[in-house]
């Protein structure tokens, strides 16, 4: 992971952090408990995949409306696959790696 991508992580951490005060495996939650989660929530794990899933070639921007469609195609994923952990849904959707 690149210095910058760590930074967007820490970041993204540091702004849940106070919200929650706890701790959230993305490996462990089911793409059933996130379609359960309320939108703050959901943005804060979406904000953390879009830092975790940033490459060093990648722009330097938050592209709120990339984050959101992502965020629309893992919720249709997780509807059909609710037993799925959000970790491995959005390897599907936003790891670069599986779209070449």
């Amino acid at each position: 992971m690149s210095t910058r991508a760590l930074i967007v992580v820490t970041t993204g951490l540091a702004l849940i952090a106070p919200a929650a005060a706890q701790e959230t495996d993305l490996d462990k939650l089911t793409c059933d408990q996130f379609l359960g989660s309320n939108v703050a929530t959901v943005k804060d794990i979406m904000l953390w995949l879009a830092g975790y899933y940033t490459y060093s070639d990648d722009a330097t921007v938050i592209n709120v409306a990339k984050i959101q469609d992502q965020e629309r195609q893992i919720k249709t994923l997780c509807s059909e696959n609710k037993a799925m952990s959000v970790l491995a849904a959005s390897e599907v959707i936003m790891d670069k790696a599986y779209k070449k």
